[in-house]
């Protein structure tokens, strides 16, 4: 393993235009060494086994996940000007979550052996310190997945149990009190198709509320016109959960809502084949566009509008009154990455020449790069 070299290695980028509002801070995992663009401007940082960068709240700080890919081994923060590098006993992390500029919360996979196709979840959860190097950790019986709420007091944790065997569940964990997580949501396990089982995702709408959708233990395996069950649920950080509604939708992807609550996006039935439904927070239909096959959906940060990937290459941006409207055109690239924040979108793009990581503001239209390259970037990414 190469030893981090705290000297600076500047390399600048041009972007391809000069967007006109602000731009993003992007963290890059490269080569094993993280990159830091903002501005057309990259610094590089020599790490030598980085895979996965997780930007601070404040983007003062980045935690490295790092090992030789796809197996994650260690853990690692850095500040975001290449100083003060602070290595972790955190074999194998899976999420890593910032409570503060202080506290990371992150649970882990079970060690790599020889012959393994692919890395198991482990039931640890892990609370790690950095002001004291203090690492705490607790066996939650089940392996689990976590969101952190707006306010970061708060951890949904989701737990698939075992198919055919026992019930999944929804905990909430209070991170300022003794860690007891409590259960919210319980239901019949749903099948994935795999090993891991299907934690359902929770999405956090408010500081005390989030909602997700519950579909029935054998989705997976339903096909045709007759779309699986869901159950629409919301919770909230009083322990108290409430049905909202019932809709017919495929289990990937998951049914999303948009950033103030009132509207959600999901995949249904049309005589078309396949469509997208933009209905109330309740998943009543106002507006169906046929698409035939199933799309990638988003909500957008601070709007009540939506975002899809039509056939994997065109952006289209959809309102809760059904109007569309193409945005940031890659030119018939693949788009591998998309992730979406209150300034704008960094996106991922794939073509045969080359692997674009580029952004755009939302009240543009115009593509701004930040990289080309021949390696996957794995990136995160700061934009208020």
């Amino acid at each position: 393993m190469k030893k981090l070299f705290l000297l600076m290695i500047f390399a600048f980028v041009i972007s391809a235009n000069v967007a006109n509002e602000s731009t993003p801070l992007v963290v890059i995992a490269q080569d094993g060494d993280l990159w830091v663009w903002h501005n057309g401007e990259t610094q590089i940082f020599p790490v030598g086994d980085l895979i996965f960068p997780y930007l601070s709240p404040s983007g003062n700080l980045v935690a490295l996940v790092r090992g030789d890919y796809p197996y994650p081994q260690r853990l690692s923060v850095l500040s975001i000007t290449g100083d003060n590098l602070r290595d972790f006993s955190m074999a194998y992390p899976r999420q890593v979550i910032w409570q503060s500029e202080s506290v990371l919360w992150i649970n882990s996979y079970l060690p790599h052996t020889e012959g393994m196709l692919e890395l198991y979840p482990s039931t640890h959860l892990y609370r790690v310190n950095l002001e004291t190097g203090e690492i705490t950790e607790w066996d939650m019986g089940e392996p689990f997945t976590m969101t952190i709420n707006p306010n970061r007091e708060w951890l949904a944790m989701s737990f698939a149990g075992l198919y055919g065997e026992s019930e999944g569940r929804i905990s909430l964990l209070s991170l300022f009190e003794d860690i007891n997580p409590v259960d919210v949501v319980r239901f019949p396990a749903i099948s994935s198709g795999s090993h891991g089982g299907y934690y359902p995702p929770v999405q956090w709408l408010t500081d005390k509320s989030a909602r997700l959708a519950i579909a029935e233990p054998n989705a997976l395996y339903i096909v045709g016109d007759m779309l699986p069950q869901t159950q629409l649920l919301e919770i909230n950080t009083d322990g108290i959960s409430t049905a909202l509604g019932e809709i017919n939708t495929q289990l990937y992807p998951a049914p999303v809502w948009s950033a103030d609550g009132a509207s959600m996006v999901y995949m249904t039935a049309s005589r078309e084949g396949l469509a997208l439904a933009i209905a109330s927070h309740v998943g009543e239909i106002n507006h169906i566009i046929a698409l035939g096959e199933p799309v990638p959906f988003f909500f957008i940060p601070q709007s009540d509008d939506f975002l899809f990937i039509e056939q994997n290459t065109a952006i289209q941006i959809v309102g809760i009154n059904g109007e569309l409207r193409s945005w940031a055109m890659g030119g018939g690239a693949l788009v591998g990455d998309l992730q979406l924040y209150a300034g704008g979108a960094v996106i991922t793009l794939l073509s045969d020449a080359s692997i674009r990581l580029v952004y755009v503001g939302w009240h543009e239209n115009t593509l701004h790069e930040i990289l080309k390259t021949s390696e996957y970037p794995f990136f995160d990414t700061k934009w208020d």
